[in-house]
């Protein structure tokens, strides 16, 4: 029988394959494009008061075009950045191109340049939609990261009517995802083929 731990990194090692292949491909840009525009057109970022989203890195799924279309938008945006153990997120301004608000981080990461306004997410207001990366999500809405936490230890500070979304490609949506007690679930699904309400 299989530990949870043998499980979870079982399944970090295929996803990491499979994501590193896809990266590759040609549609990797495309398919980004087709999350971003179903994730835009959904009343989930219509009616946000404040979006936490991420920067992408590595093989994950681009979010620099959602990230530009968002400021576009004049949404409420904020991104993190790390410590060792923690994470902040931090708003980001309409005053200047997002490039000039980046630096590189932890783990080769961009993050927010530390003069942004940081955000407490004891509160957040209603509604506030975070944008969650990982490597493999189910259709319950469990999900798998890195193994690091920041997001678990994250989700347990905002307020229980914060929405979560993972945001994701299709290939990274498996039938069952390992998790235990700590692991946080996600209330929504963006892919590039669909929104999926989770544990419906």
């Amino acid at each position: 029988m299989k530990t949870l731990a043998d499980q979870k990194k079982e399944l970090r090692s295929y996803m990491r394959l499979s994501l590193a292949a896809f990266k590759e491909s040609p549609q990797y840009e495309p398919y980004s494009l087709e999350a971003m525009k179903h994730f835009i057109e959904s009343p989930l970022y219509r009616y946000a008061p404040l979006i936490l989203a991420f920067v992408s890195v590595g093989t994950e799924i681009d979010t620099y075009p959602l990230l530009a279309k968002m400021l576009d938008d004049k949404k409420n945006v904020a991104i993190p950045g790390t410590t060792d153990t923690d994470m902040t997120f931090r708003m980001l301004t309409l005053e200047m191109p997002l490039s000039k608000q980046l630096r590189r981080g932890n783990f080769g990461i961009e993050e927010p340049v530390k003069s942004l306004e940081p955000v407490n997410p004891e509160s957040l207001p209603a509604g506030t939609v975070i944008l969650v990366p990982g490597l493999a999500f189910s259709e319950d809405g469990s999900r798998l990261g890195k193994g690091k936490g920041y997001y678990d230890r994250y989700i347990e500070l905002v307020p229980v009517e914060t929405v979560l979304v993972g945001y994701a490609f299709q290939l990274q949506i498996a039938e069952t995802v390992p998790c235990g007690d700590l692991d946080k679930k996600v209330d929504y699904l963006v892919t590039e083929e669909k929104i999926t309400v989770c544990g419906m």
